[in-house]
């Protein structure tokens, strides 16, 4: 009797000890999540620096201060974490020490909203604490990382990608080897290579009617690349100077090569070499030269006007 007392207050001892451990793991520091709670609320990014790692955000909820830790969130998911640098009004300039997401660039957008955690530094790894230690005994809290944000009455470009599609004019040549333009389709695709440099890539087609003779059609195609420059001007106007290089070739599907049995001073011949001549002198390549103007409406979305000696066309673009 007395073996199965002592067998069923180990197995309770054991029992107890077992939930006093699952406790202890339970009340050891966790990550805060925002349905924690925990000085919860959000927040607009006003602007981010050239190097991602500075975000100026709104303080309309007057809920941080300078050397506060927070988590940055969107869609219940953690996206960085932070420190309040400076606060100033109703602004604050954040230092993101660590990023937990590859989305953060087009989550942390102008105009983007943060769900903001505050009061989390118990989360800290050890690592991050000690480069916060670093950053405040730096020239951080000290610099003025307003300065930027003064100055963003010219809003740089956020997007990385910009894909356009446009209809414009392409110089070309008639039946007679005159200059004519030609209505000419673009598709474009530019991308942020470092800081205002963009390398762009772009094609288009056009139908050239009655050439390389009066019975029949040609397609024009064009081949560019581009180097550009970024200059930002007021009202979210995107001024773009390029250089760089275009291609244009024709095809004609209808021009079909005579027996070569016929002579030479056949019609037949005649003509086909003189399409072959009009066809050869309508592909070139020359130099790529203008600019581009990038206008936005609503955010990711831009007018978009090119003028140069290559093409000249007006379309819409998507940012991203």
């Amino acid at each position: 009797m007395w073996k199965h007392f002592l067998l069923l207050s180990i197995i309770s001892y054991g029992s107890q000890a077992q939930n006093i451990i699952d406790d202890l793991q339970d009340n050891g520091p966790t990550e805060p999540s925002v349905s924690d709670g925990l000085g919860q609320f959000s927040e607009e990014v006003i602007l981010k620096s050239r190097n991602r790692r500075i975000l100026i955000l709104t303080n309309q909820n007057k809920s941080l201060k300078q050397g506060d830790f927070i988590s940055l969130f969107v869609n219940d998911q953690k996206i960085a974490r932070a420190i309040v640098a400076k606060n100033r009004d109703t602004k604050v300039a954040i230092k993101i020490i660590n990023t937990f997401s590859d989305s953060f660039d087009s989550y942390t957008k102008r105009g983007s909203d943060l769900v903001i955690v505050r009061g989390d530094d118990s989360a800290f790894t050890s690592q991050e604490k000690e480069s916060l230690t670093s950053l405040e005994d730096s020239e951080l809290f000290q610099s003025d990382l307003f300065g930027a944000e003064d100055e963003s009455k010219k809003p740089s470009l956020q997007e990385n990608h910009l894909i356009t599609l446009a209809i414009g004019m392409h110089q070309s040549i008639n039946l007679e080897k005159d200059k004519e333009f030609y209505l000419h389709g673009i598709a474009s695709y530019a991308l942020n290579a470092a800081g205002p440099f963009w390398i762009e890539g772009l094609y288009g087609f056009s139908n050239m009617q009655k050439f390389p003779a009066n019975n029949i059609s040609a397609h024009l195609h064009g081949v560019g690349a581009r180097i550009k420059f970024n200059l930002n001007l007021p009202w979210h106007t995107y001024f773009m100077p390029y250089a760089g290089v275009h291609f244009a070739y024709i095809l004609s599907p209808n021009t079909e090569e005579p027996p070569t049995s016929l002579p030479v001073t056949d019609p037949d011949v005649i003509q086909y070499n003189k399409e072959v001549d009009l066809i050869t002198e309508g592909i070139k390549m020359q130099l790529a030269a203008g600019f581009t103007l990038h206008k936005r409406f609503v955010p990711g979305w831009f007018f978009t006007l090119n003028g140069g000696i290559d093409l000249i066309y007006v379309g819409v673009t998507i940012g991203f």
